[in-house]
């Protein structure tokens, strides 16, 4: 996920952003199978509609035992269909 937006957020120059990212990340926990990862991902994909990075971070985040996924990505959006983990809009 850091290399979704926090690369982003330089390129558009919005350094606030940026630094509230890199502190976000600093302080989060990473789980590195990815063979479970891709698996996971692949089954709540073809279960609710939900694009393949979006997918990723989903089953990332449900492996993980997230309580939530915070989300720039607009309600409207596919990754809201997903029922493995509660998923919030940060601007709501």
């Amino acid at each position: 996920m850091w290399h979704e937006v926090c690369p982003k957020a330089l390129f558009n120059k919005r350094h606030l952003e940026y630094r509230f990212y890199r502190e976000y990340f600093r302080r989060t926990a990473m789980f590195n199978d990815l063979r479970l990862i891709l698996e996971r991902a692949g089954r709540e994909s073809a279960r609710s509609g939900v694009g393949a990075m979006d997918s990723l971070h989903i089953a990332a985040a449900h492996l993980l035992g997230a309580d939530e996924f915070i989300t720039t990505e607009n309600p409207r959006k596919s990754i809201y269909r997903t029922n493995l983990v509660k998923m919030t809009y940060l601007f709501a």
